[in-house]
């Protein structure tokens, strides 16, 4: 066992390069890796306890030598000068290896030294390495076809059959595609040219635009509805298009009962910006034939408030129904005749009083400080758009917090009301100039640290403001983690991207939770040209309001609404009439209540009453399902998931469960066909479950 408190020194022998200060280290611990010197025509080995080696792997191990004595380390250096044979091996190296220094290519192969030992990976000492009667020259490593010796020629690499990755092999690419194996995108169109090859195009031909479709299939019983798109894209893009069926597990504002439902809705993505798509839906006819009582329609879904709107200019044909969008989101075809059904009746919205008392705000500003922000925000933008948020925080109501990262987040300031404190720490924000140790960009740092300083906040809004202009160099903490924390805690986060920032990285924090996120420009502009970025504060949660109603069991839905949600006439968020004929000032077994599932949240704590500013519509947002003791069929039911665990009570945690089938098309086809399939997955599950 070591004996602790002594003392020993470890001290630097650098031969010519800068000196290196010796370290004391106590007895037993570890001697720390310095940085690496420099020595003007030499290259470094590395650090051992003697000053020749004989063996260059045997280098210290800083991480594992403990330290019981005092020791010297000698910085070993080869002369990267001093070549005779010029064949790129220094001649240190090539006695250590044995080849000849005086000669490029020792064993005469038609290799030199250097592209034995650094590009192919042969034994330069050997005419023929691995002795199967082939000279390394003629070989092939890589069994693409392609020699080694022409493969060194042509910059390949003779180890990997497809030097490029571009699914195309060296040899193909050469002999007979005329492209480069070493280049990706040979005509610099940005498409890769497997991808061009696979699809149809000439690899060798610049396209400035690409006209590409991406589909999902045909119908059929199982898929009685499935979308495609067609549109223009850059090279750089048409390998993202993506076109996925959405059931319930992957978003819970999509399920059969949505009033007018005809099958799956679709997500479609793509990296980066375009001006147009066309969205084709096709449907089996026998769905329904187009006439006063069916009217298909494709709708876009808000994948962050759960709403639907119809796309404009439709052309409607029998089994096919198109549409042009300018994004992409979540989008589903629906019978229009049912679904405009639902919104006819007259519902008074409710009273303007949130369900915290109040709509008091913090927020947490995060700036990406780092170099390339001189390039892609010059005139310092962030700074207008933040200060301007702050002069329109409310006094004594609204707090907010600065932080400013590169490598490391900085907090400049702590939640306060001060605004000229706010205001001077973002005026005093000045650019990285990229050569410090602490210079890169690390956001997953930054964010954690806004979440500690929102972890107490008593607002009853909470919010994160985050501008970059690209993506992490190091990454802190993991983005999905940091999302679910902000979900547990109610933190809405808006992203805005400056320049070349990562917006499909952005998009997914800000709309994972329930915020918005905007690229902003990278030109000079007044703050309030900033594309609704200036309005980012204002985006702030919807107020509940109060009913001057009875709330008899007082579950926090009153009299009123638990009336029109009975009816079927008040309906949740996306159009859906799943708690129509539901009591909710009872409970399951009819009994006065005021939760109606049993699972020890109130109907109020689970559904929640809002009106549409744009239209007036008055609608539930279900927060979990007050039907279910557990809405989404994990281990945990909604009391625990939402008082002890914080986490989604309508997103499942570990396995897929009930809600999956309830987006089953299978079942949804029997519906709508007037077919009744007793052995489909759902039916089952139906009958277990409910």
């Amino acid at each position: 066992m070591l004996k602790k408190g002594k003392s020993y020194k470890v001290s630097f022998k650098t031969y010519g390069a800068k000196k290196i200060k010796t370290q004391k280290i106590k007895r037993g611990g570890y001697a720390k890796l310095p940085n690496e010197p420099i020595k003007k025509g030499y290259e470094f080995v590395g650090w051992f306890k003697t000053k020749k080696p004989s063996d260059w792997s045997k280098r210290f191990k800083f991480n594992k030598s403990r330290i019981k004595s005092n020791i010297t380390l000698h910085a070993v250096w080869v002369n990267v000068k001093k070549d005779t044979d010029k064949d790129g091996i220094a001649d240190e190296v090539e006695e250590k290896l044995g080849t000849n220094k005086k000669k490029k290519d020792t064993d005469n192969d038609g290799l030199t030294d250097y592209q034995e030992v650094m590009l192919v990976g042969t034994n330069p000492l050997l005419k023929d390495t691995d002795k199967n009667g082939i000279s390394d020259y003629r070989d092939d490593r890589d069994g693409d076809k392609l020699t080694n010796g022409e493969e060194v020629k042509l910059g390949s690499n003779p180890t990997l059959s497809d030097t490029d990755s571009d699914n195309l092999n060296d040899y193909e690419e050469v002999k007979k595609h005329k492209t480069s194996p070493v280049k990706k995108d040979t005509d610099g169109d940005g498409a890769e040219d497997g991808w061009e090859i696979n699809n149809g195009f000439n690899p060798i031909k610049f396209n400035t635009t690409f006209e590409i479709v991406k589909d999902t299939g045909k119908t059929s019983e199982y898929q009685p509805v499935v979308a495609s798109v067609k549109m223009d894209v850059s090279g750089k893009q048409v390998e993202s298009l993506s076109v996925k069926p959405v059931n319930y597990s992957d978003n819970h504002w999509v399920n059969p009962e949505i009033a007018g439902y005809l099958g799956s809705a679709y997500e479609f993505d793509i990296d980066g910006n375009f001006s147009r798509a066309e969205l084709t839906f096709e449907y089996d006819t026998k769905i329904g034939s187009i006439g006063k009582n069916f009217e298909p329609r494709i709708y876009y879904i808000d994948n962050v408030t759960g709403r639907l709107t119809e796309l404009e200019n439709q052309r409607v044909e029998n089994g096919k129904v198109t549409a042009i969008t300018t994004h992409f989101s979540t989008y589903i075809l629906l019978n229009k005749i049912e679904y405009d059904k639902v919104w006819d009746s007259e519902i008074k919205p409710p009273s303007n009083k949130t369900e915290h008392g109040d709509d008091s705000l913090d927020v947490v500003f995060v700036i990406d400080y780092s170099f390339s922000m001189v390039e892609n925000d010059p005139h310092k933008m962030f700074r207008d758009v933040s200060i301007n948020f702050i002069d329109n925080l409310r006094e004594n109501k609204d707090k907010a917090s600065v932080i400013k990262f590169v490598r490391y987040p900085s907090l400049l300031q702590e939640l306060t009301y001060n605004k000229n404190s706010l205001k001077a720490a973002i005026a005093g924000i000045e650019y990285d100039n990229g050569r410090n140790y602490t210079s890169g960009t690390n956001g997953s740092g930054a964010y954690k640290l806004a979440l500690e300083q929102l972890k107490n906040s008593k607002a009853a809004n909470k919010y994160i403001i985050f501008m970059t202009d690209g993506e992490d160099t190091h990454t802190e903490y993991s983005y999905s983690e940091l999302i679910n924390e902000s979900k547990s805690n109610e933190v809405k986060v808006y992203t805005i991207g400056l320049g070349g920032a990562s917006d499909q990285i952005l998009k997914n924090i800000a709309q994972s939770t329930g915020g918005k996120f905007f690229h902003a420009s990278t030109k000079f502009e007044s703050s309030s040209d900033n594309n609704g970025i200036p309005n980012i504060y204002k985006v702030l949660l919807s107020i509940q309001e109060e009913m001057n109603n009875v709330d008899t069991n007082g579950d926090g839905i009153s009299d009123y609404y638990n009336e029109l949600i009975k009816s079927g006439k008040l309906v949740l968020n996306n159009g859906s009439k799943e708690l129509a004929g539901t009591d909710f000032n009872v409970d399951k077994d009819g009994k006065p209540s005021d939760d109606y599932d049993g699972d020890g949240l109130k109907n109020g704590e689970e559904l929640q009453i809002k009106k549409d500013t744009k239209n007036g519509q008055v609608y539930l947002i279900m927060k979990s399902d007050p039907k279910s003791y557990n809405s989404d069929k994990d281990p945990w039911n909604d009391y625990v998931e939402v008082k002890i665990y914080k986490t989604n009570p309508m997103v499942a945690n570990l396995t897929k469960g009930i809600g999956d089938l309830l987006n089953d098309d299978v079942f949804t086809y029997s519906l709508v066909t007037k077919k009744n399939d007793e052995d489909t997955a759902f039916a089952k599950a139906y009958k277990d479950n409910f």
